[in-house]
């Protein structure tokens, strides 16, 4: 919201930024999960553990990561589009 009133690229690419680093923290989290509740030792393939979120087994965390996604996805084209249009 910031970044429409300001117009500011700066802060648009720092939000971006910030929920990468959330995003981040969120796959640790989510492999972290995964290893708990499959009894695996050691790397988990990433799709492994985001087919296991989005079987909708546990509803909350699938919308979490749906919603998360399209965050993520959509503050990305923000930035783009706002520095291509700059």
């Amino acid at each position: 919201m910031s970044f429409i009133v300001t117009q500011e690229l700066a802060l648009a690419w720092t939000t971006f930024a910030v929920i990468t680093v959330g995003q981040t923290l969120g796959d640790l989290v989510m492999f972290a999960s995964y290893r708990s509740r499959m009894s695996v030792v050691g790397s988990v393939p990433y799709f492994a553990a985001a087919r296991d979120v989005l079987s909708f087994r546990r509803s909350a965390p699938a919308v979490h990561a749906i919603c998360g996604a399209i965050a993520w996805f959509g503050m990305l084209a923000i930035c783009i589009a706002a520095t291509v249009t700059a």
